[in-house]
């Protein structure tokens, strides 16, 4: 295939107990897993100190694993009702070893991107609200 390749995880079961872990999960996730203890951002984004694990779905920098995906996205709550809502926002991650990148005006919700030495960044993006314009007062009274 020719073409960048995303998966979406969308939590229908609604077992992603705390909205407010779901960015930590889907980095250690695709990242892999951070060892030593993370340090909080003024913005609440927590950034690990030290390295982490090539334990995640996408390897390490020198083991590189899934590169035929390009990212994947988190939806925590698929549900209309909630998106205005912060903790349940969806989140998107790219693959910083794959083979086709997607671009980027494609999905652009808060998120993780990598460098190709392993920096990992997060970008606010847009919501999902804003992204299929529903009204800035949702749900409706």
């Amino acid at each position: 295939m020719d073409a960048p390749y995303l998966i979406v995880v969308a939590d229908l079961k609604e077992e992603l107990a705390s909205g407010q872990n779901n960015n930590e999960a889907l980095s250690d996730a695709v990242f892999g897993t951070v060892v030593g203890d993370p340090i909080v951002e003024e913005n609440g984004v927590p950034r690990p100190i030290g390295s982490r694990l090539p334990d995640g779905f996408w390897g390490a920098v020198n083991c590189p694993k899934n590169r035929n995906v390009s990212g994947v996205v988190l939806l925590p709550r698929p549900n209309l009702w909630r998106l205005r809502e912060e903790r349940w926002q969806p989140v998107r991650a790219h693959n910083p070893f794959a083979t086709h990148k997607p671009p980027e005006a494609l999905l652009p919700l808060p998120g993780y991107t990598a460098d190709a030495g392993g920096k990992i960044d997060f970008s606010a993006g847009t919501a999902l609200a804003d992204l299929v314009g529903l009204p800035a007062v949702w749900p409706p009274q």
